[in-house]
């Protein structure tokens, strides 16, 4: 298959990933996902190509959004909880972001939102720049619907090269957003059902040098918790792909075992994690708020892991690498799906 970035906008660097994505516009065409009986019942969105497709379980698929302006990409799609509505992030960058004497390069990264069941839907624009150097990423939605949070990316005050993040909640309707001052300066976000954020991140102030990784649950009222730290003690590296289930345990995506630790990068709006090539093997892993329990998910690891999902029940995993989207099972079986490909993915459950 052919025309899949091998970066990301949230962890790859920024000249990287601006070349993936205009490699990726050669490729227009989702691979036929031949997944009837493979997958559960319910809407796969799928990055692919550098837009936005949806694929159901029967096999069929349409593509929803094309990337726009110059060197664009599509990324962080989220369902809405009623199913109606996918947010994503449009990346694009400035026409002339890479002339000489242009200075540092910096994308713009504005959340949209269409409604995904309907083929002539618009997408809407929900979260704009205020300034020229603002970018929005990992959009997630409130459990109501009426809001969502995501993650503001800017240059650092005096700096060509570091950046400052904070956390934004956006009414869904207006776009009013408000700053979350949390302590934390983030960079993915996730919400569960009861409202507790997931928070990845690490302490204000802390964007001199690098930082590990550090995942937070901020409860209802506020008040974050640390509970797992990317350090080599703790047997995690870069952590990323937040993904709640509806009993509230916590999936993501980290590194373990015989890799260097990835550390947070200080260059500009690129996201966390320092650029790396295919080979980066990454497991899926679980935390239980209830019982403290962390638990890396058996049998050996994803190359290039770039998507994660729950299954509507909570019992298995979607998750997406280098090479196609698998079922995981809790006990690490795994049933590949070769047909499905790309590079992130969002799911929603159907009945």
């Amino acid at each position: 298959m052919t025309g899949r970035p091998t970066s990301r906008f949230r962890r790859r660097g920024a000249l990287a990933t601006g070349a993936a994505a205009l490699a990726s516009l050669g490729s227009t065409r989702l691979p036929r996902a031949r997944a009837a009986g493979q997958l559960p019942p319910g809407q796969l969105a799928l990055l692919f190509a550098g837009g936005l497709w949806l694929a159901n379980a029967d096999g069929r698929q349409r593509q929803l959004v094309a990337p726009t302006g110059y060197a664009g990409w599509l990324q962080d799609p989220a369902w809405s909880p009623d199913g109606t509505l996918l947010a994503y992030t449009d990346v694009r960058w400035p026409a002339n972001a890479f002339q000489p004497g242009a200075g540092t390069p910096w994308p713009i990264g504005e959340v949209y939102t269409v409604a995904a069941l309907d083929p002539q839907a618009t997408p809407q624009r929900l979260v704009t720049q205020q300034s020229e150097k603002e970018v929005f990423v990992s959009a997630a939605w409130a459990p109501d619907g009426a809001a969502l949070y995501v993650v503001r990316r800017r240059p650092a005050p005096g700096s060509a090269v570091d950046a400052v993040s904070d956390l934004l909640r956006v009414d869904a309707t207006t776009g009013e957003s408000q700053v979350l001052d949390l302590g934390i300066s983030p960079s993915e976000v996730a919400v569960a059902r009861d409202g507790t954020l997931a928070v990845v991140g690490v302490p204000k102030p802390g964007m001199s040098g690098i930082q590990p990784d550090r995942l937070y649950l901020v409860s209802p009222n506020g008040v974050p918790a640390e509970v797992a730290s990317a350090a080599p003690e703790t047997g995690l590296e870069s952590i990323t792909l937040l993904r709640f289930a509806p009993d509230g345990r916590l999936a993501f995506a980290a590194g373990s075992g015989g890799l260097p630790a990835v550390l947070r990068d200080a260059a500009p709006a690129t996201g966390p994690h320092v650029a790396h090539a295919h080979g980066v093997i990454t497991w899926p892993w679980a935390f239980d708020p209830s019982t403290g329990g962390l638990r890396r998910t058996s049998g050996p690891g994803f190359d290039d892991l770039a998507g994660l999902a729950w299954s509507g029940d909570g019992n298995q995993l979607l998750v997406l690498d280098v090479n196609n989207l698998a079922l995981v099972q809790p006990n690490g079986a795994r049933q590949p799906i070769p047909e499905v490909k790309g590079y992130g993915l969002a799911w929603f459950p159907g009945s």
